[in-house]
């Protein structure tokens, strides 16, 4: 048989030993301030119905959906009807189920399923993976992980002030200080490009989604060449360039206070909160999900190409899909991996994280085997962490070992350990040794 190179699907990542201690630091930091705010855990399958994902994250959204080929031979339903020259037409016939794109769009499935066994408002939280079909490059991968937490049933502004308070305690948390926190309302867009009678603003949703990417004077440049009246574009153009405060003003001065009102209220508690000197109006935030209505959110590293590395919004209509009408939504979804690339690059993460074995127990011989699994047994009863070295190599082989494995404690029990009733433990940061009688270790570790 012939050997297969080892080597990843484009995309996606292994994990090792170090990787996955800062992985589960960093979701143990969400998991505690979810908590906190009475957010409590469920969990999806990863593969979903082909039709319960597509049809809600936008054209291109659904582009990027990794479908599952039907199982068997998947082609024989492929008749001549099917044009093979349109590959939507035939992921339709081969594939019925797909992989999940996010985790909202599940979410609202679950609920609409489970409607009779929930409480509303729903509150929840999720982390697992999600797989995009898209193009991998810094901090964008094909398999990575959300970290979401949404309410269902609820319309007060309650939930997204705490949204934006879980957001400001996570940074606080890693001790990161230069984000910022940038909202809008679907809702102000609406009204907006109602009052400029624009009847289908899809194309401008598009350019303004992709300033950051692009930058304003692209952006502006795209906007100029599309096919609307010349007054409607010089009043898009004036907003995108003035701040956060004389935007919202101009658009009340427009005769959109109404919609306005909402968002402005939610910027007066962040100012109540001592939190909005990271917090403005943004906008030109779109955010490209099709299922937002109302309040958006995305949070930027300042000063930096990075990327948004939280972000969500209201939806009010996305459980209707399944049936259930009239329940509003909202989440925001932590991108674990930029968070990730984030701490990394600012040296964020405890520096004794990597700490993950208390005691090794250096190995004399097999004659000893018995001891060690008893004392190793002794120290497990009290939540230490303790590894057993496999063979009877040289000492400075598995000295050595203990160093690259970042040890706290070696232990030493050898034929004059065994003799003396003793044992020998080094600490492996300070070098001091100390022989502790065996029917006294536990007082050792206390």
């Amino acid at each position: 048989m012939k050997a297969i190179k080892p080597q990843l699907a484009s995309g996606t990542r292994d994990f090792n030993q170090l990787d996955m201690i800062k992985r589960r630091y960093v979701i143990s930091i969400l998991e505690r301030l979810f908590k906190k705010y009475s957010f409590f855990e469920i969990s999806t399958p990863a593969i979903e119905n082909t039709s319960t994902l597509t049809g809600n994250y936008g054209g291109d959204g659904d582009k990027l959906i990794f479908n599952i080929l039907n199982s068997g031979n998947y082609l024989s339903k492929v008749n001549d009807s099917v044009s093979l020259k349109n590959y939507e037409n035939i992921t339709k016939v081969i594939s019925k189920k797909a992989l999940r794109y996010d985790l909202s769009v599940p979410l609202a499935r679950y609920v609409a399923l489970n409607r009779n066994d929930i409480t509303f408002p729903f509150k929840r939280y999720q982390i697992q993976p999600v797989w995009r079909a898209d193009r991998p490059q810094k901090g964008r991968f094909r398999e990575f992980y959300q970290c979401d937490i949404d309410v269902i049933g609820s319309e007060s502004i309650v939930s997204e002030i705490e949204m934006i308070n879980i957001i400001f305690d996570f940074f606080n948390e890693i001790k990161f200080k230069n984000f910022r926190v940038r909202i809008n309302s679907r809702s102000i867009m609406n009204s907006f490009f109602g009052l400029l009678k624009l009847k289908n603003y899809d194309d401008i949703l598009v350019i303004l989604d992709k300033k950051d990417k692009v930058g304003l004077e692209q952006v502006v440049e795209e906007i100029k060449k599309l096919n609307i009246e010349k007054s409607s574009i010089d009043i898009i153009l004036r907003l995108l360039y003035l701040d956060d405060k004389e935007v919202l003003s101009e658009l009340c001065d427009l005769g959109l206070k109404s919609s306005v009102q909402e968002t402005k209220n939610i910027l007066d508690m962040c100012l109540t909160s001592g939190l909005s000197e990271n917090v403005c109006y943004d906008f030109s935030l779109v955010r490209g999900l099709g299922y937002y209505t109302g309040f958006i959110v995305e949070v930027d590293i300042i000063d930096s190409d990075f990327g948004s590395v939280v972000g969500g919004g209201r939806y009010d209509n996305l459980t209707s899909v399944f049936g259930l009408k009239d329940v509003s939504g909202i989440g925001i979804s932590f991108g674990l991996e930029r968070i990730m690339i984030l701490m990394e690059e600012n040296n964020l993460f405890p520096k004794d994280l990597d700490k993950s074995i208390n005691y090794l127990f250096l190995n004399f011989g097999d004659e000893y085997i018995s001891d060690y699994i008893g004392l190793a047994s002794k120290l497990r009863s009290k939540n230490k962490v303790v590894e057993i070295y496999s063979k009877s190599n040289s000492i400075k082989k598995q000295m050595i070992y203990a160093n690259k494995k970042n040890v706290d404690f070696v232990v030493i029990f050898g034929e004059n350990e065994k003799k003396s009733q003793k044992i020998l433990i080094k600490n492996m940061k300070t070098g001091s040794q100390e022989d502790i009688p065996l029917d006294k270790i536990l007082n050792f570790i206390q």
